[in-house]
């Protein structure tokens, strides 16, 4: 093996050098490095957020649409199955046929209000013992009810409570008990609910000066008898002797 000469050992040790110098130098001196600006920093953070919330809301919306495509599938090869079946849409729920409502015994409950007596009007919703009293006065004082409509006379009977016992109850006519108007004395007259006592005073002196009351149109010759209480009052009257 040949021994370097004396010009070599200087280049090598030369070489030595530049590379110690160079080494210092770069460990006192650092590079400068220019930080990302706090403009940048924001907009990646809003980036990284926004792809972020796009993936969750992907991922939510195939899970949610996931059980729409179950049905969806189970409909379309139900209907390839069974392709002379009947289909009635549901947004819950598959049927090949509507489930019919059971009937109960409300549906098909009728009661007579000329008729019935407390116990049979609290069959009725909404009407309890009380005002099943209540009813069955004010039928006795009219002399039965005309109209379904006259129960909206009964004291605390509402609309709301009238409609929905409505379709329930009807009034038969021939229970309407009437007031001989030409023979009846002042505490008959007086005593009806459509019929106050100077009414009935007027009636009774128009018949003792002008005879019998024969219909309706006598009736509202009297002075204090307008016609919306001739009407209500006629199903009431018996006209003749």
């Amino acid at each position: 093996m040949n021994t370097p000469s004396r010009g070599q050992w200087r280049g090598y040790a030369l070489l030595c050098g530049i590379l110690a110098l160079l080494l210092i130098i770069a460990l006192l001196v650092p590079l400068p490095l220019n930080p990302p600006s706090s403009d940048v920093n924001s907009q990646l953070a809003e980036a990284i957020s926004i792809h972020a919330d796009s993936i969750l809301r992907n991922d939510s919306i195939l899970h949610a649409s996931r059980p729409i495509q179950r049905r969806n599938q189970f409909r379309h090869n139900y209907r390839q199955q069974n392709p002379n079946q009947r289909y009635y849409s549901n947004d819950s729920l598959f049927h090949s046929s509507p489930r019919p409502k059971p009937i109960s015994h409300y549906d098909t409950l009728l009661v007579d209000i000329n008729t019935a007596d407390t116990s049979r009007l609290q069959q009725l919703r909404g009407i309890g013992p009380v005002f099943a009293t209540r009813i069955v006065r004010y039928r006795t004082s009219l002399g039965g009810f005309a109209s379904v409509d006259q129960l909206l006379e009964v004291y605390g009977m509402s609309y709301d409570r009238f409609s929905d016992i409505a379709p329930h109850i009807v009034a038969s006519p021939s229970n309407i008990s009437k007031i001989p108007i030409n023979s009846a004395s002042l505490d008959q007259l007086r005593n009806h609910p459509y019929l106050d006592y100077h009414q009935a005073r007027a009636i009774i002196e128009y018949r003792k000066k002008l005879g019998p009351i024969q219909n309706q149109d006598d009736l509202l010759k009297i002075n204090l008898i307008d016609y919306p209480t001739a009407r209500k009052i006629s199903p009431y009257i018996q006209y003749n002797p």
